[in-house]
């Protein structure tokens, strides 16, 4: 059995202010929906307490109601990809050509203090195999809170060093 060699590719460290571009489109987009999906979940709480219609509910388009709360955490995910991918851009590293977040901090240099100390690796499932499913994880609130906050901290954490 033949293995495929992992794949990297150095970049030029000014494509680092384009990754952090990026990230920060994808946190903002995660954002809208988390918001649109909190306020559909109110409005529809609302409903159910009155026994009635809401007139929050009306407000919303049907597909924004159904949304898939995956999207939050896949979304969130990307922006962790990519602000990781623009400090090694910026430091010079090659980037592994990977979604794995627990690989691609492995390659930051322990004097960077990455911000979180725990495995990312249910991200890094959002990336791959959790966007084709849907339901089979049962998220919440809490969750797509979490996704989001680690996805500002890392984004964070990556300004600082490009500044």
């Amino acid at each position: 059995m033949m293995m495929t060699p992992k794949q990297e590719r150095i970049y030029k460290p000014e494509y680092a202010i384009e990754l952090i571009r990026i990230a920060e489109g994808d946190l903002g987009s995660a954002t809208v929906l988390y918001r649109a999906e909190m306020k559909a979940a109110e409005a529809q709480t609302q409903a159910q307490k009155t026994g009635e219609d809401n007139e929050n509910s009306k407000d919303f388009d049907e597909d924004i109601i159904s949304g898939r709360l995956e999207n939050i955490c896949y979304l969130s995910q990307q922006c962790i990809e990519k602000a990781i991918k623009a400090v090694l851009c910026h430091l010079g590293i090659p980037i592994p050509l990977s979604h794995d977040l627990d690989l691609l901090i492995s390659k930051i240099p322990q004097e960077h203090n990455f911000p979180i100390n725990s495995s990312l690796s249910e991200l890094t499932l959002f990336a791959s195999i959790r966007r084709y499913e849907e339901g089979v994880l049962v998220l919440n609130g809490e969750d797509l809170t979490a996704s989001i906050d680690i996805a500002k901290q890392v984004l964070s954490w990556s300004k600082s060093i490009l500044k």
